[in-house]
């Protein structure tokens, strides 16, 4: 999500961090409608990036320097604390001196940054490796990915505890957690460990072998499936098969990379990829968009009818769609000076529909805020969504600004009985969308 226009970044959703995805709500630190970022309203804004298990965001400036905030448990932002911090931190690598920041991708706990010169540096959790760093501990600075010395990447994608690069040949690679198959060698590297624990053995960077003949030029990730697009306009998918996230028309696993049928072949080549939790989005040449998987909780799309294939979304239809993004329940799309919104299940005001206006909803809608303003891109995240706007647009003037509380003053969540297990390095995986079982795991 690039512009190279002067563009604003407006914040919908919640700012409370600490408590998205953790059944905990602070009202005051929610912008159900959309507000211009007030730590950073005159910034002018190239790119946003967060993902759609994140509670995290980087953003990029015209100028090629990189801001975090958020979440910030595990390091993720690199400011070499492990505080949330709503004041956004400004990147400063020493290795990455004269070069800019053109590219970013955020894992549920991690974060990656590309320069313009193909470099890839790294910051938070690395339990899994998925900042390429065979030190399995958390960095609250940001490091250099050092297996792409000598290599440029061209861009970069992360899953919950994975990550995907892509070189400047077409090539790649992925390192992190290969428990679903979503790192694409033909392998979950499952062992047995003491106690008869099942273990998942974290993987370093690594070409993706089954797409060695192939151009790559994009590729995205949700928690644990990948896609990757081609200089054809063709797309492969592989990791996670639940709920018929990899649109191949079944729901099981898949180890290596797949071509999903139906596009290139049928003369609508594809042109932009997107990953949610349980789901994907693409546009295609005709500027359509088609979605498969599970892209909200109940009736068709939902649990019991994900849709296994992808499918013309005609709730889209009638628009030209420039830009889409998935997040952990929201669903954004834009044309020109209109931006779409939709998603079940959304409870902090991600859909920016403004106040005393649903927070969810099964089908798609115009963000009225917006209405008439320049979108250039938006980023969905876990409970939050950036978009970046046109600041010169007449209408820019009217958007509020948000006044979200400095860092020091982050409100922090109770303390529970899950908090302190996480304290003694222990997490609990539940039946979700992300992973479809129930799963007991203690961290080494």
């Amino acid at each position: 999500m690039t512009t190279p226009r002067k563009g604003a970044l407006v914040i919908c959703g919640s700012t409370a961090w600490d408590f998205i995805g953790r059944g905990k709500r602070d009202a005051s630190q929610e912008y159900p409608g959309p507000h211009v970022f007030g730590p950073m309203k005159t910034v002018n804004v190239a790119a946003a990036f967060t993902h759609c298990t994140a509670a995290h965001s980087v953003v990029v400036d015209d100028e090629g320097n990189a801001y975090t905030f958020g979440r910030n448990e595990r390091g993720q932002l690199g400011d070499d604390a492990q505080k949330s911090r709503n004041d956004p931190h400004k990147v400063v690598i020493a290795e990455a001196k004269g070069d800019k920041f053109i590219k970013a991708a955020v894992g549920r706990g991690h974060t990656i940054l590309l320069t313009e010169s193909g470099k890839l540096f790294g910051a938070g959790d690395n339990r899994n490796q998925q900042i390429g760093n065979a030190n399995r501990k958390d960095h609250t600075q940001f490091t250099v990915v050092a297996d792409f010395r000598g290599r440029k990447v061209v861009d970069v994608a992360c899953g919950g505890e994975f990550t995907l690069a892509v070189t400047v040949e077409g090539q790649v690679w992925s390192f992190g957690s290969p428990q679903y198959g979503q790192l694409g060698h033909g392998t979950n590297e499952e062992t047995i460990a003491k106690a008869n624990r099942i273990t998942y053995e974290p993987q370093l960077p690594r070409q993706i072998m089954r797409l060695k003949d192939c151009k790559i030029v994009s590729v995205a990730a949700g928690t644990n499936h990948c896609l990757a697009l081609d200089d054809t306009g063709g797309i492969y998918t592989w990791g996670m098969g639940g709920f018929g996230r990899l649109g191949l028309g079944h729901a099981t696993d898949t180890m290596f990379p797949t071509e999903v049928p139906g596009f290139k072949d049928r003369n609508n080549s594809v042109t932009t990829i997107a990953c949610g939790p349980a789901c994907s989005m693409v546009i295609d040449g005709k500027d359509a968009v088609y979605l498969w998987g599970k892209w909200k909780n109940s009736g068709d799309g939902g649990d019991g009818q994900p849709w296994l294939r992808p499918r013309l979304f005609d709730g889209l239809m009638g628009w030209k769609i420039e830009g889409i993004s998935l997040g952990g329940s929201a669903l954004f799309a834009f044309s020109g000076t209109t931006t779409i919104s939709w998603g079940q299940a959304c409870q902090n005001g991600e859909l920016g529909y403004g106040e005393n206006k649903p927070r969810s909803s099964t089908v798609t809608a115009e963000v009225g805020a917006l209405k008439g303003i320049n979108t250039f891109g938006v980023a969905c995240g876990a409970g939050h969504t950036l978009l970046i706007v046109d600041r010169e647009n007449p209408n820019f003037s009217k958007l509020p600004v948000s006044t979200v509380p400095p860092s020091w003053v982050v409100k922090k969540g109770p303390e529970t009985a899950l908090s302190a297990n996480r304290r003694r390095r222990m997490t609990f995986y539940f039946a979700t969308v992300a992973t479809q079982r129930f799963t007991y795991r203690v961290r080494d």
